[in-house]
């Protein structure tokens, strides 16, 4: 995976910890189009956590990342500010989650006792991820997913819905 460096970047990106992230000494040279066999682009990791199958290290619960539809208001808020921050650093939502990003997400809605559709992030870009969480969460009438997808655009750019 790199140096300890990117690791605590790519831990902090996918957890949303925006300060942590800042701070880094080693922000500036992070290879912000870069991709990570647990995370996928920057994109996925600030916006869904880490998305392998969890199965490599037993001490680190995949479930413990969270992403940025089971965020809190102000967790939420923090995984845009981040992904404003890596966008402006070069991260591209054009980059495709590496074939390891297996992990099934999808999301319960318990006043229906339902599920959402399943999406799986590999070789998907960070775009293509968000667009079909978005179907799956309207699937269920989720509307906050409506919120997220206009940020992204408003501060991804039309250019990464092409």
């Amino acid at each position: 995976m790199g140096s300890g460096h990117e690791r605590r970047i790519w831990e902090a990106l996918a957890m949303g910890e925006e300060s942590l992230v800042r701070a880094a000494n080693q922000v500036r040279c992070f290879d912000w189009q870069s991709t990570d066999p647990h995370f996928g682009s920057v994109v996925h990791a600030i916006l869904f956590g880490r998305i392998d199958d969890g199965q490599e290290s037993a001490e680190e619960d995949i479930y413990h990342y969270s992403d940025i539809v089971l965020a809190t208001e102000a967790g939420t808020k923090q995984r845009l500010n981040l992904l404003k921050l890596a966008l402006e650093y070069g991260a591209s939502p054009d980059i495709c989650a590496p074939a390891s990003c297996i992990r099934c997400l999808s999301w319960r809605w318990f006043e229906k006792d339902e599920w959402t559709e399943d999406v799986i992030p590999a070789n998907k870009t960070g775009v293509e991820t968000l667009l079909a969480v978005k179907r799956a969460l309207l699937h269920l009438g989720r509307a906050r997913s409506r919120q997220i997808i206009a940020w992204f655009v408003v501060h991804a750019g039309a250019g990464a819905l092409k």
